[in-house]
């Protein structure tokens, strides 16, 4: 696979776990959070609580599922709502990740820039599983991105 055929894969693959946390969280909620809206992260915070961390960790396809589509979700959020971009692995990168037994490892090659300033969507996807949303917010986090973006000179977008 060359790096031209590889990013356009990961963006579908970003594109499809985006899509499968809006259409489970309207499921569940009957809320739609396909605007991408920061408070939309909030509808996702009170789904992260001990009964869905307890659910998703008895099977770790689905826990990886959950962190990583969640993940995905708050980065577009950044992106779209903050003016980030995606850093995507390089082809090599994503076959350590790949290669792996620490299904996270791909993570220190996949993230959002803000600036120049590195973001870690899919490890504040884990402690918001992890500890529940009581502890670690992903609307918090996002808020702390927003600050620090402003702080910096970045521009917000909506």
């Amino acid at each position: 696979m060359s790096e031209q055929t590889h990013r356009p894969r990961l963006n579908e693959l970003l594109t499809k776990a985006r899509n499968n946390v809006i259409e489970n969280t309207r499921n569940v909620t009957g809320w739609d959070i396909s605007e991408y809206r920061p408070e939309d992260l909030q509808i996702i915070d009170r789904l992260l609580g001990e009964r869905f961390r307890d659910a998703v960790r008895r099977e770790q396809r689905r826990y990886e599922s959950a962190v990583f589509g969640f993940g995905t979700y708050l980065g577009e959020v950044l992106v779209r709502r903050l003016g980030g971009r995606w850093h995507f692995p390089t082809r090599f990168q994503a076959l350590i990740g790949s290669l792996s037994l620490d299904p996270f490892k791909g993570e220190r090659y996949f993230y959002v820039l803000l600036d120049d300033r590195r973001v870690d969507v899919f490890r504040a996807a884990r402690n918001a599983v992890e500890k529940t949303s009581g502890i670690f917010s992903l609307y918090d986090f996002y808020e702390n991105c927003a600050h620090s973006a402003s702080k910096t000179g970045s521009t917000l977008l909506k």
